[in-house]
């Protein structure tokens, strides 16, 4: 049984929306680990692979949780200029899959910052839960990290 909006019990969705901001880095943290441990360049093209459908699948959710939060008691234009944003992210990730590997892992650090920037922005104007921009820090933070130690990396090898 939901609880009320009023309910006075203290709200857990902070810890639960970090856990699961988390959970959705991993993957990044992951790959960032295997191209520092592997030096066979094409296990490092395979996890690329990997990085960049798995980013651009992040960005076009991102995308989508964006347009689905633009809609609720708001001005039609509000709504209007946030629906039309929220489709960035999705535009980004499928020219990132269209780019060479190193500007490809830019872009796709560019377009979480971003994000992260967005979203601390919705938080600090109070305009969507602070659960949701928790979770999404979380994963942006673990994320662009996780992608500049990938970045380097590819960097080296090819250099």
């Amino acid at each position: 049984m939901p609880l009320p909006l009023d309910d006075p019990r203290p709200a857990r969705g902070p810890t639960v929306s970090a856990l699961i901001g988390t959970a959705f880095a991993a993957p990044f943290a992951a790959a960032a680990v295997a191209v520092w441990l592997t030096g066979e360049p094409q296990t490092i093209g395979r996890v690329l692979v990997l990085v960049l459908v798995y980013g651009a699948a992040t960005l076009a959710f991102a995308a989508g949780m964006r347009g689905g939060a633009a809609f609720g008691p708001y001005s039609r234009r509000r709504i209007a200029r946030q629906l039309s944003l929220s489709f960035l992210p999705a535009l980004a990730a499928v020219v990132i899959l269209l780019l060479p590997p190193i500007p490809a892992v830019a872009l796709l650090i560019g377009a979480f910052v971003l994000q992260a920037m967005w979203d601390v922005g919705t938080l600090q104007r109070g305009t969507l839960p602070k659960p949701f921009s928790v979770s999404r820090l979380m994963l942006a933070a673990i994320s662009i990290v996780s992608l500049l130690a990938i970045l380097a990396r590819l960097m080296l090898t090819v250099g």
